[in-house]
Order: structure tokens, then C-alpha cells, then sequence
């Protein structure tokens, strides 16, 4: 073992009260002595022959037994105890800590939980006087590092005193009581004290009662609480009282700890916690020796993983940890904190905290400075478990620098804000822009508009609702951006005027400003989702991870979203605020070019299939609480483009219901079940409606029910169904997690479709005859407009579905990989087996992608379904730059469209005729 400090060594050896002990033993113990001075007074005191015995051994349940023993005694023999247990305690863990290569954080969590025990020792102590008047007891609430089980050496304890009593009556008590505990605990005398006790950290400080009702609480930290005191109750733990009392007042303090949004008014709190944190570490650690106060010390770390807890927290309830380590290993998880990083966090505290209780070990003083005499700084190393003190100022510089470097790097500076200081009015914010206006090409009537908006907002959010303006002008002012966006801009800030949380939030996410311009820039309908449910920007500003190829992450959420929602219409305005979100964020993937069309039409296919089936359940829930539901197997078929997995924006959701049920009631829960699905989905709000749903591709029709038994869709597609219908056919898929029910419908589906071959003439000539009766009906105006019917016109994609469809009828029997639902991935197959020219095929495939692309920008800037362009429409140069086409090139990208509608209907005629 080594020695830490010579002279104690030697002072204990030649001590003639020890030399009776063995020499092994007596050498361990004089190493223990060596520790420090205070070891050296603590180990003296002590049966040694106990200590030997148990030095490695910290066992809770012992020490509250032994506590429980004498809590009978007088207060002076009580209190005489108890030091007498926390020194024999503290001792066994500074021997552990520094000989046995304890992990610090055990050291800590013991340091806790010995003050946990005693705590709870004197609780129980004083209950026995005010039990018997009050009937209540107080609750004891640790904070700080008490509370997170990371308390050091020689540390206060931080508490704060809780009761949910109201009557005047008591308060008193329960101040006398808290104080009665506090004496006890800060007793101080020859056998040394048991803690130092600080409720400052309390609501009000010291101008307030000791001990505070629950109602008093929650009152003052909604009224007055500020940002330091949101850290502070990071770390409450409950010690003693009752447990319920506490679950309710933080279920009730969560909302207030934990911020929905991180907004300006919160980041600038921190910003001036951390400017704070920086004064004093300059202030109080000129020679940087401080390890907890000076920079790159203790409190800069912990205030980095706080800060974190506290912005993020909101959103993700896995923040919400009480531990340092337990905190940074979830930030690390959920992706805010790379992984070196956290690990060098984890690494750095626990060396910090390490050397913050070398020192405290000198003397049980509450110190934080390195000592400047050498001799004692080798001292400090030694406890650390170093030899070479060189190696010991090197690695501590190493840390600390890393920590400071985390510290700066939090929240970013201070932006400059230009002269958006002490806004009052309308004539202060157009003073400060004024030579911004000048480079802004935006429209008098529009800046005028924004000025004036600035006089519609309470004083406190002026100077925010100048930042936003500022930073929309500096956005826009390199642009020349159309009137129309500059509108639906001028639009969306009046109504964010009504909501200025909004302001707060775009104030400090600077890059959703930017993101807003190119929304109403790209996609008017974008904008337009945005302007009439400005909450969207909630979503849009969680950093997620949702995987969107997978339907049953879109699913997950939506259910995550909906935990602790009971009411149905709040459930609904949820989802489809989160469905226009989505929207929003897969819009932004696609027009900066992050995923392309076909993972487009894929994300937007398996958010609507979660929509829909989260939309089910809870509609099951309300039906059957007036209707008895049956035993059944239940599916839906999805059709079309949700089948096929190609949703755009504003596509219908084409749907067939097929159940299975012995019960003469289902055919009528089903029918109220749909029904109520249908009018949920297609409703219009606020926020919009969900999907249109569209049933016309069920059995019969829409002349046939709402819901289809599995035995008469079988029935119907076996001896009634048409061509048309079973070119449909190829497209469905059963919606939701696979079961033996959706594998036997799949399994008939593909019997239908591909047992056999159609004959060729006969398929061939009922394609054609449905293909013309689609393009008179829905086309007609293409041959005699000046128009392009994208879809149902002259090679348009109807024809490229058309043929697709032909081939998996008349070969699919034959060629398996051609039965696939997907369109993508239908023309690579086909390409492999080689039953077309593959030129061809990759011309079709161009083709369909060149169209399909068409309809997206229709639709992103029309913000409805419609196929047709007119040639000479003002939509043209949008479509043709949404298209990749410059802007001097849209009538190359007007005569490319006709010779492609040209070439498909070549094929369409070569292929359905040949």
C-alpha cells in the first residue's frame, strides 16, 4: 500500500497505544493514518479491531439497523451516535476510495446514502414530537448533489422542506419542525457535526417560511421561478415524508422544469447563467486552482449536461435523470452528445470529482482550490492514486481545458442583433431595420405591414418580434423572391403575432426562418399548412429519427404522441397536426434533394397507412362503447397508390374492408365502425382533413356495402369481377402488421391475379376499351385545349399503368418477380427477365418518373390534386424550374413533355395491339 503522507505514517507507528497490534496490521493502519490529518483524528478514535474487520464492507441496511437501535436515547447520546457512525463510515470510504481503487462513483453514491440514513435517523427522531400534533409528516426533499447521489467529501446538504398541509394552523409546526431537524443535523461540538445544512435553494430563499405547502410551491415557481432554479429541481429527490405528496407537486413541476419549447426567452436565461457562471470562474479562480468554480471545473460541467436536460428534456422524457453519468449517457444515446464526446464528459467528471475529494480529505473542510504548497498537492495526487505529480497536473490541465472547451461552445455566443434593442413601437423597429429595407426587394405595403404588427405585442416580446423581422429581411434580401411569397410571409407573421411563444422559438432557430422562405417559395401549400396551424412548428423542430421507410415507426409515434390523451377530438387535431408536419419535413427532404421521388412517395405512403390505422383503433374504441363488438378477423386493402406504395400529396386512400365473423352483428359494427372512420379521416378542420378516402374499387362498386365479408369478396372475384377490377387487383395490399387472416387474403388475391393466364386477345382488347373509356371521359378536353392532360390523357401515366398491368395479368402466372406491387421495382424485374427491348422498359421508366414529377409540382404549388397544365399558363416557368429546366427554358421543357406523351402512346399502341 502506499503512503500518502510520511510524518502521519511514522506518527502513527510510534504510537505506544498500537504497538501491541500485529505488524501487518499495524502497517495497514498507519498507511490509513497517512491518508490525511483528518484520517489520522478519525482513525485514532476508532475501535481498530472493528475497523479491520469491516473497512471494505458499506452495508446500508447495518447502519440503519444500529440507527433504529438507539433512537430511543436522549437528543445528546442520539446525536453522539450518529457522529460517531458518519466518521467511522467516512473513514471506511476514504479507505477504499483511496487504496482500493474504488470507482469514484461509488464513493459518491456511499457519501449519499450514509447522509440518506442519518437524514432519515434524525427525521424519524424529531416525528416522534410533532407526529403526535401535526398528523402529517413534513417532506424532506434532497436537492443538489444529495439528491443525484453524487455528494462529495465535505459537502452542505441541500434540502428543501415540504408539507401539503393548508391550515394556518399548522404552518408553524412545521416550520419548528424543519428547524428542529436542521439543529439537529448542523449540531456541532467536540465530537465533530453530522452536515452542513443550506435551504436557501428553496422558493423565496430565506425570505420565505422554512417549510412551504405544496400549493405555496407550485404557486411561486409560476409566478417567479427563473432558469437557475429549473436546474436546481433537475436533482430533487424525495428522503423523507410521504411519497405521493411528491409525485404530485413534480407532476405538476415537470411542465415548468422540462420547457416544451426551447425558445429565445429561455436560451437568452441560459446564456446569462452561463455569462454568470464565467464572471465568477474568472473572479474566483485567478490562479486556476479552483477545481468546482473555475473554468472548466466541476460546475461548468455539470451546467453543460443541465442545460442539455433542460432544452431537450421537453420533448424526450429519457432526459430526465437525475445522475450526471445517467444524463450524459442518454444524450449520448439519443444522439445530442457524440459518442467521444460523452465519454471524455464521463471521464472528466469523474477525475474532477475525484480530486474535489483529495482535498476535502485533508481536513473536512468544504474547499475547492488546489493547495499551492507543493508537499500538499503531491498529497492531493497521491489520494488520486498518482506517484508523479507532473503526470497529475497534465492530465488534470487536459480535462479541465476539454470541459472549459464544451463549456464555450454551449448555446453559441450572443448573436449580434444590429440595433434590435429596446423595441417600444412601430417607429423603434422600423428605425433599426432601416437599411435593411432599403436592400429588400419586398413591397412597401408588405415591410409597412410587418412594422405595424410590432405595436399588436405585449412589451415582452418586441425586441424578440424585431429579431425574427430582422433576420427575414436579412434572409430575403440577396432573393427576388414573387410577390405571392412575400404575402402568404406578411400572412403568417400576422398570425404568429397571436401566438409570440412562436416568435421565442423562430427568434432562436434561426434556420426554420430560412426554412419558412423556401416553404412558401417552393410550395404555396406548404406555406399555407403552416399559416393555418402554426403549432406545426412544434414537430418541426424536434430533432427526430424516425426510420420513414418503415410504416410502424410512423405508427409508434403517432401512438407516443396520443399517450395520456383521452379525449377523441384532441387525439385527432394531434395526428393530423403531426400528419401536416410530416408533410412539411418530407417536402423539405424531397426539394433539397436529400431523397428522391420514389422514397418520397414511400414515406408518404407509410405515414398514411399509420394515420389511417391509428385513426381504426381509436374509432373501435368509440364504437364499441355503444356497440358490442364481435369476435372477428378484420383487414383493410389498400389500392391504388397507397397499395402500390406511391401516396403524393393529396392522394385519395382507396379502401376495401373485409372481415370475417360468425357473429350476426358484425356486418352492422363494421358498417358503424368505417362509417366513422371515413367522416374522421375526410373531415375538415382547422388543420385540414386527413386523407379524402376513396371505396369505389369494393366488390360491386359503390352500389355494394361499406363492408365486404372475406367469403363475398372471394365469391365476387372468382365468378364476377371484371378486367378493370383485376387490373386493380394489382396494386392491393393489406394494410398493418401481417397475421394468418391478411396471409390468406394476400394468398387469394395472387390465385386471382396469377394462377393462370388471361387469354392475350381478350385482355388485351378489354384494356384498351377501359383505357379509351377513361381518356373520353376524363381527357376530352386535351385534344380540343391548348392544354397537357398529365394523367388520364394521351400518354400520360395512365398508359405506363396500363401496360404495367397488362404484363403482370398476361405474364405474371409465369414470371413471379413481375407479381410485384411496386412500380420501381416491376421495371427492374422486367428488365431481368427480358420480356421487352429493356431500352424500352428504361424509357417507360423515365418516362413515368418525368410525369409522376409533373403531378408532384402541380400539387406542391396548387396545393390540390389536378393533372392538367394549360400551355400558356402563368404555372408553366414554376413547373419547368420545379422540373431542373432554367428559367429562360420552359418551352424546351414544354416541347420535351409533348414528344414524351408522344413516345408512350407509341408504346401504349405497340404493346396493347401487337
Amino acid at each position: 500500500m502506499r503512503i500518502i503522507d510520511e510524518e502521519l505514517y511514522h506518527k502513527f507507528l510510534e504510537n505506544e497505544e498500537f504497538k501491541g497490534l500485529e505488524k501487518k496490521q499495524r502497517e495497514f493502519l498507519a498507511c490509513v493514518a497517512s491518508i490525511s490529518p483528518f484520517a489520522y483524528r478519525t482513525l485514532i478514535k476508532q475501535d481498530l479491531k472493528n475497523f479491520l474487520n469491516n473497512f471494505s464492507i458499506f452495508n446500508p441496511e447495518s447502519i440503519e439497523s444500529e440507527i433504529l437501535n438507539f433512537s430511543n436515547s436522549d437528543e445528546e447520546s442520539f446525536l453522539k451516535s450518529l457522529k460517531e457512525i458518519k466518521y467511522r463510515e467516512l473513514l471506511k470510504i476514504i479507505t477504499r476510495d483511496v487504496f482500493f481503487n474504488q470507482d469514484v462513483l461509488q464513493t459518491l453514491k456511499e457519501l449519499s446514502q450514509l447522509a440518506d440514513l442519518i437524514i432519515k435517523g434524525v427525521f424519524d427522531f424529531t416525528s416522534r414530537i410533532f407526529l403526535k400534533k401535526i398528523g402529517n409528516p413534513i417532506c424532506l426533499i434532497a436537492m443538489g448533489k444529495l439528491g443525484s447521489f453524487e455528494l462529495n467529501f465535505s459537502s452542505d446538504i441541500d434540502i428543501m422542506y415540504v408539507h401539503d398541509s393548508e391550515s394556518v394552523e399548522f404552518e408553524e409546526d412545521y416550520n419548528k419542525w424543519a428547524l428542529k431537524i436542521n439543529k439537529l443535523l448542523s449540531h456541532y461540538n467536540q465530537d465533530g457535526f453530522l452536515y452542513r445544512v443550506d435551504n436557501d435553494i428553496r422558493p423565496g430563499g430565506k425570505s420565505s417560511p422554512l417549510s412551504m405547502s405544496v400549493k405555496a410551491v407550485m404557486n411561486f415557481y409560476a409566478l417567479y421561478g427563473e432558469t437557475w432554479q429549473r436546474i436546481a429541481l433537475l436533482r430533487a429527490r424525495l428522503v423523507c415524508g410521504k411519497q405521493d405528496i411528491f409525485d404530485g407537486l413534480f407532476s405538476e413541476l415537470n411542465q415548468y422544469i422540462y420547457r416544451k419549447y426551447v425558445d429565445f426567452t429561455m436560451v437568452n436565461e441560459l446564456r446569462e447563467l452561463k455569462l454568470k457562471i464565467n464572471r465568477e470562474s474568472l473572479a474566483r479562480d485567478l490562479e486556476g486552482r479552483n477545481i468546482k468554480l473555475g473554468m472548466g471545473g466541476i460546475r461548468e460541467l455539470e451546467f453543460f449536461v443541465q442545460t442539455l436536460q433542460i432544452m431537450f428534456g421537453g420533448k424526450n422524457k429519457k432526459l430526465r435523470v437525475l445522475h450526471i453519468i445517467d444524463a450524459i449517457n442518454a444524450l449520448k444515446r439519443e444522439k445530442i452528445l457524440e459518442d467521444h464526446e460523452a465519454i471524455k464528459l464521463i471521464d472528466s467528471y469523474k477525475f474532477l470529482r475525484k480530486v474535489e475529494n483529495a482535498i476535502q480529505m485533508e481536513d473536512e473542510q468544504q474547499v475547492y482550490m488546489l493547495p499551492n504548497d507543493k508537499k500538499k498537492l503531491v498529497m492531493v495526487a497521491k489520494r488520486c492514486g498518482y506517484d508523479v505529480l507532473d503526470k497529475f497536473v497534465e492530465d488534470l490541465d487536459d480535462y479541465r481545458k476539454f470541459v472549459s472547451k464544451m463549456f464555450a461552445n454551449l448555446l453559441g455566443e450572443r448573436e449580434d442583433r444590429g440595433n434590435i434593442k429596446g423595441i417600444e413601437n412601430s417607429e423603434d423597429l422600423e428605425r433599426s431595420i432601416v437599411d435593411l429595407i432599403k436592400k429588400v426587394n419586398m413591397g412597401n405595403e408588405n415591410i409597412k405591414e410587418l412594422i405595424k404588427q410590432v405595436d399588436r405585442l405585449s412589451i415582452k416580446y418586441r425586441e424578440t418580434y424585431g429579431i425574427v423581422v430582422r433576420e427575414l429581411l436579412m434572409k430575403l434580401r440577396d432573393y427576388n423572391y414573387s410577390e405571392d411569397v412575400m404575402n402568404k410571409l406578411t400572412e403568417f407573421m400576422k398570425v404568429l403575432i397571436k401566438k409570440p411563444v412562436y416568435l421565442s422559438l423562430l427568434a432562436e432557430n434561426k434556420k426554420i426562418i430560412e426554412m419558412l422562405i423556401h416553404f412558401f417559395s417552393a410550395s404555396p401549400f406548404l406555406g399555407r399548412i403552416l399559416i393555418n396551424s402554426p403549432e406545426t412548428l412544434d414537430f418541426l423542430l424536434i430533432k427526430d429519427d424516425i426510420q420513414r421507410d418503415i410504416w410502424y415507426e410512423y405508427f409508434k409515434t403517432t401512438q407516443s404522441l396520443l399517450n395520456n390523451i383521452d379525449d377523441f377530438e384532441i387525439q385527432m387535431k394531434v395526428i393530423r397536426q403531426y400528419k401536416n408536419s410530416e408533410w412539411l419535413k418530407i417536402g423539405m427532404l424531397y426539394s433539397n434533394n436529400i431523397i428522391g421521388l420514389e422514397e418520397l412517395e414511400l414515406y408518404l405512403t407509410n405515414l398514411a397507412e399509420a394515420c389511417l390505422l391509428s385513426v381504426m383503433d381509436l374509432c373501435k374504441k368509440l364504437v364499441a362503447q355503444k356497440i358490442s363488438e364481435p369476435r372477428q378477423d378484420v383487414a383493410i386493402i389498400g389500392m391504388g397508390k397507397l397499395g402500390s406504395m406511391e401516396m403524393n400529396y393529396f392522394s385519395d386512400l382507396d379502401l376495401i374492408f373485409l372481415y370475417c365473423s360468425e357473429d350476426e352483428n358484425a356486418g352492422y359494427f363494421n358498417t358503424k365502425l368505417f362509417q366513422k372512420v371515413i367522416s374522421t379521416l375526410t373531415i375538415v378542420t382547422e388543420e385540414g382533413s386527413l386523407y379524402e378516402v376513396d371505396m369505389r374499387l369494393r366488390p360491386t362498386g359503390s352500389q355494394g356495402p361499406l363492408v365486404t365479408t372475406f367469403n363475398n369478396f372471394k365469391e365476387y372475384h372468382l365468378r364476377s369481377s371484371w378486367i378493370f377490377e383485376k387490373q386493380a387487383l394489382t396494386r392491393a395490399r393489406v394494410l398493418g402488421e401481417n397475421n394468418k387472416f391478411h396471409e390468406e387474403i394476400e394468398s387469394f388475391i395472387k390465385d386471382v391475379l396469377y394462377s393462370k393466364p388471361f387469354e392475350e386477345d381478350y385482355l388485351k382488347r378489354e384494356i384498351r376499351n377501359m383505357r379509351k373509356k377513361i381518356e373520353d371521359e376524363l381527357a376530352s378536353k386535351e385534344k380540343v385545349m391548348d392544354m397537357f392532360e398529365i394523367k388520364y390523357g394521351q400518354g400520360g401515366l395512365t398508359d405506363i399503368e396500363f401496360i404495367i398491368q397488362y404484363l403482370k395479368l398476361r405474364y405474371g402466372a409465369v414470371y413471379k418477380e413481375l407479381q410485384h406491387i411496386s412500380t420501381y421495382k416491376f421495371f427492374k424485374k422486367l428488365k431481368e427477365v427480358g420480356l421487352i427491348d429493356i431500352n424500352t422498359v428504361s424509357e417507360l421508366e423515365n418516362s413515368y418518373i418525368f410525369l409522376k414529377k409533373i403531378d408532384m409540382a402541380l400539387r406542391l404549388m396548387l396545393g390540390y390534386s389536378k393533372h392538367s397544365i394549360k400551355m400558356e399558363s402563368e404555372n408553366i416557368l414554376n413547373i419547368a424550374t420545379f422540373m431542373g429546366y432554367k428559367k429562360d427554358k420552359s418551352k424546351k421543357f414544354l416541347e420535351d413533355l409533348k414528344k414524351l406523351k408522344k413516345e408512350v402512346r407509341k408504346k401504349f399502341i405497340k404493346i396493347l395491339n401487337g
